[in-house]
């Protein structure tokens, strides 16, 4: 989906702590999860609830909400806004972004990224896009926990990073 309807929100759940376990997502402190047995660089379509403030509980899968290791607490979300919800870095640094997707303002011939650096261990990094024509910077000297948005024409891309500040994409 690409807008939320009927002044609801839409959310969407992000794992990427390399080394959790699989988790499971609970919302107000509720007994039963709303998403069960999310893994590592896994993420739920777009889930759509009714705007208002929510708190978010995230335990190991299998587990109750009273084992939680990490809580978004009083998040609004607002009607007809899509989000997502990224739980991110070790287990023990265990952090959360909230991202609005918001797709206001693109042009008809664009996509819009979303960018967040999320590789715990990594330092700045430079993103690319690779070309039969070479390798261009899009980003550069982007911070861990870092995110930002790129516009760009519609096409199919392949994006290398850097992470080395060697000016060559290490990981494509």
């Amino acid at each position: 989906p690409t807008t939320a309807v009927g002044g609801n929100a839409m959310v969407r759940v992000l794992h990427l702590s390399p080394d959790a376990p699989e988790v499971d997502v609970y919302v107000n402190g509720g007994d039963t999860p709303v998403v069960e047995g999310l893994a590592f660089n896994d993420g739920t379509g777009y889930l759509e609830v009714p705007a208002d403030t929510y708190s978010f509980q995230i335990a190991p899968a299998g587990t109750s909400v009273d084992d939680a290791v990490l809580e978004i607490s009083d998040l609004p979300l607002e009607a007809d806004t899509m989000y997502s919800a990224v739980a991110y870095d070790y287990v023990s640094n265990l952090s959360a972004l909230a991202l609005v997707d918001d797709p206001a303002g693109i042009d008809a011939l664009e996509v819009r990224y979303q960018v967040t650096h999320a590789a715990p261990g990594v330092g700045e990094v430079d993103i690319w896009v690779i070309t039969d024509a070479g390798a261009s910077p899009l980003l550069e000297n982007v911070p861990f926990g870092a995110t930002a948005t790129l516009d760009v024409p519609a096409s199919a891309y392949t994006f290398g990073f850097d992470v080395d500040d060697d000016a060559v994409p290490d990981v494509i």
